[in-house]
């Protein structure tokens, strides 16, 4: 009895430690801090035990953050944070996995302050989710020690074996990262639907929804580390539980709603990509169309923005009733942030609905594509292929600069100079162009 009373000792110490060293952003403490806390916890109550979903997502939300910092590190780009609010910060539980601690209050101010979230990381980002660090390039021209190598250096010099070894390797250890952070979320996301399963939800509402928030960050995070592996269509089927979940616990203008859609939308945008590029199973090609998951993707972002402008709205009122000056403020630079994301997120939307012609093979105008549909056809079948160039052919005619014409003549050159002109005025005057 008093060795499992000091196992429980030690764990909480352990957990206190993990979260002090994940607010310090110490991700790589932090993720060992909490692996040793699973594996004790573990011990203490069984693997499967559903009390241990909580610090199960706690550990793979700091994996997911660790591969996050090393992708960064190697040089891909990197997801920001998101910090939205949620009402479970008021009882110190997490509403979103990146954002905030789970029960540390210190990161509830930081959440708070937090204005635009992962919608505009994502729109200032490119619009791209992050690349995974397996597919970092390192410059072929420079050794690991910044110096160049000559050729002939490898009959003396063995040690670039070793060089590329260490890369090799480096590169395949985001990739773990984010493998072992999907692996700890989703048991953790078992433990918790059955954890919501064995509850009456009617008699105990409050934790039933604090589990569906603790599933809808599971699933967000799960989409997200589907994005980096490229998993399109794993990504879509969790953002669309994530904003099942979302859409039960929020209100339409709350941020994590604009969140879950826009990523969704950017899910849905990639997932078009690839399968109009043909790098999917054949079932994807055979009942999916690009264009119904970009039509799909635009409704998505069109929400996001009906979402962000609901909470721009209420954002208007709350000013207009404060007499605060510091709320004054905080609300002014709030309203500012969202009107900034909105006209992003509508600019995205443009050019998803209007996306840019790149290949020439692609486009009707091209002179190739146009003779190879007037191959073999009769004149009377060519006609209308060509009155259809004709009318789509572009004007160029105000591109073209017409040069001025010459002075030829020696009066036009002679009226330039000054009246009165001299030895000296001559000297400054036009001189005759060489032909």
């Amino acid at each position: 009895m008093a060795s499992s009373q000091d196992d429980r000792t030690r764990l909480d110490e352990i957990i206190a430690r993990a979260k002090a060293k994940e607010a310090m952003k110490d991700h790589e403490t932090a993720a060992d801090l909490f692996s040793q806390a699973t594996e004790l916890q573990a011990k203490i109550n069984g693997e499967m035990c559903l009390d241990n979903a909580e610090l199960l997502y706690m550990c793979g939300k700091s994996l997911y953050n660790l591969a996050m910092s090393r992708s960064d590190v190697f040089g891909a780009k990197m997801t920001s944070e998101i910090k939205a609010e949620s009402p479970a910060a008021s009882s110190g539980k997490q509403g979103k996995g990146k954002g905030k601690e789970v029960v540390v209050e210190e990161e509830e101010e930081e959440g708070k302050n937090e204005g635009k979230g992962i919608i505009a990381s994502a729109v200032q980002q490119g619009k791209q989710p992050a690349t995974k660090g397996g597919d970092i390039k390192h410059d072929a021209g420079l050794s690991e020690t910044g110096l160049f190598q000559f050729q002939g250096d490898e009959e003396y010099d063995t040690s670039d074996d070793e060089d590329e070894e260490t890369k090799e390797e480096d590169q395949e250890e985001p990739e773990d990262d984010f493998r072992n952070a999907w692996e700890v979320l989703d048991l953790s996301r078992v433990l918790f639907t059955k954890k919501l399963e064995s509850i009456d939800t009617s008699s105990d509402a409050e934790q039933a929804k604090q589990i569906k928030e603790f599933l809808s960050n599971v699933y967000e995070l799960q989409a997200e580390i589907s994005l980096e592996d490229e998993k399109f269509s794993d990504a879509v089927s969790d953002y669309k539980t994530a904003l099942n979940f979302n859409s039960e616990l929020y209100d339409f203008e709350n941020q994590k709603i604009a969140s879950c859609h826009y990523m969704l939308a950017v899910a849905l945008e990639m997932y078009s990509a690839k399968v109009e590029s043909g790098e999917c199973d054949e079932s994807e090609k055979a009942n999916l169309k690009p264009e119904d998951l970009r039509e799909e993707a635009a409704t998505n972002m069109e929400k996001a923005i009906q979402s962000c402008t609901q909470r721009l709205t209420k954002e208007k009122a709350r000013l207009d009733d404060t007499k605060d000056e510091d709320k004054q403020l905080r609300l002014k630079k709030e309203i500012t942030d969202v009107e900034e994301l909105i006209t992003d997120i509508k600019q995205r939307l443009h050019e998803l609905r209007n996306p840019p012609v790149t290949d020439l093979a692609d486009d009707p105008s091209n002179v190739t594509n146009i003779l190879s549909q007037m191959l073999g056809k009769t004149p009377a079948q060519q006609k209308p292929i060509l009155e259809q160039v004709t009318k789509n052919a572009n004007d160029l005619s105000g591109l073209v600069r017409k040069r001025k014409p010459a002075q030829s003549t020696a009066e036009e050159a002679a009226s330039k100079k000054p009246r009165g002109g001299s030895a000296g005025g001559e000297k400054s005057g036009v001189t005759k162009e060489k032909r």
